[in-house]
């Protein structure tokens, strides 16, 4: 059950991005980073910083962009 909770609410976060949400998405998207750091969630924590980066690009924030897809990309290599 905690699985589909995770999983909707990455679907969530990638609403606002099709939505155009871009600062709820910004929230959003960076409170559900530090859940899924606190709970070392891996794969959950590459996806959301992807989905970050690219609310960032589109918030014209190019800086954090880069740096949350550094760390996406990061995580994803290390945890496969």
């Amino acid at each position: 059950m905690l699985q589909i909770k995770r999983y909707g609410y990455v679907t969530i976060l990638r609403a606002h991005l099709c939505l155009g949400l871009v600062r709820e998405g910004l929230a959003y998207g960076e409170r559900l980073a530090q859940y899924a750091e606190s709970m070392n969630l891996q794969y959950y924590r590459a996806e959301i910083n992807l989905l970050l980066a690219l609310l960032y690009h589109a918030d014209g924030d190019e800086a954090a962009a880069i740096r949350k897809l550094a760390r996406s990309l990061e995580t994803g290599s290390r945890h496969g």
